[in-house]
């Protein structure tokens, strides 16, 4: 594969591919709808306009948290499960160009920490769908004791808004966590078989952010990652890998062999992206990719 060549070429490289983080991420999406639609239906069923009944709500919502730890935990785990069969079966299909050794080294490679990590960040995701609406309606209705900024209307219709968000915030959780943990279970792997650096991938649709695009066909190393929004000037949300930020699709393509691009490449290190020919590169790396090639 060529930088910068043809978009129908473009998921060759991809170690998770898009349509499987896709399909992960819509059945993930799904089951966070369920939990959604709970909180949704505990709302509706309590007057916005009665303290008491508001008190029981946000009561209720707390204890509808803890009592989808469960449930949680099994729907974490069988996201998990998927993600890591996609994720073998796609090295798989590279390990063609991957010498023996490589390949005897990717399958001892330690993916547990990966997996372990999203397991826990989105059990506790799961289970905040109901707890931050609780805060949330917590918050609106002493604050309005105090100010009595908001009539009855007004009050309500803030109250109502917790579902929408909540539905929102189930779709982000997704959209950002499949991403999240299909970029970690990429590193893990390709970690193990030595290989640092990865092509960064955007989408390069309209819902790709500017910075993002930028960032399209850049090699990056793993230890290094950039601060897309930085690099044009934006507000930073930090330096982050692909996929690891909010309502991010872009992903990480291992360099496994240098000819897998063409050179001179766009290269990111020291807070900017330069254009590097191929021995230059190869004299960053110390030699690594010489050898692979």
């Amino acid at each position: 594969m060529k930088v910068g060549h043809s978009e129908n070429k473009m998921k060759k490289d991809n170690i998770l591919t898009f349509d499987k983080l896709t399909s992960v991420e819509q059945r993930y999406e799904t089951d966070l709808y369920q939990v959604s639609t709970e909180v949704n239906k505990l709302i509706n069923a309590y007057d916005p306009n009665e303290l008491d009944q508001m008190e029981e709500l946000i009561d209720k919502l707390f204890d509808y948290s803890e009592k989808i730890t469960d449930w949680a935990t099994n729907t974490a785990n069988k996201i998990v499960d998927q993600l890591d069969k996609n994720s073998k079966q796609e090295w798989e299909k590279h390990s063609k160009r991957m010498s023996f050794a490589m390949k005897q080294e990717l399958t001892k490679a330690d993916t547990g920490i990966a997996l372990k990590k999203f397991m826990d960040d989105n059990v506790y995701l799961i289970k905040s769908l109901p707890s931050e609406a609780a805060k949330r309606i917590h918050q609106i209705i002493y604050k309005n004791l105090y100010t009595g900024e908001l009539r009855a209307a007004g009050l309500t219709k803030e109250i109502m808004k917790t579902k929408d968000i909540t539905k929102n915030r189930a779709a982000t959780i997704a959209r950002t966590e499949i991403s999240r943990a299909a970029t970690g279970l990429t590193k893990a792997r390709s970690e193990a078989i030595n290989i640092y650096w990865f092509i960064w991938r955007s989408t390069k649709d309209i819902r790709t952010r500017k910075a993002h695009k930028l960032l399209n066909g850049v090699l990056v190393n793993y230890s290094d990652p950039p601060s897309p929004e930085s690099l044009i000037g934006e507000k930073s949300y930090g330096y982050y890998l692909p996929g690891a930020i909010f309502n991010c699709r872009c992903y990480a393509a291992p360099l496994i062999r240098i000819d897998d691009i063409s050179w001179p490449a766009k290269v990111y290190r020291n807070d900017k992206i330069e254009r590097m020919a191929r021995n230059k590169f190869v004299e960053l790396t110390e030699g690594q990719y010489r050898l692979a090639a």
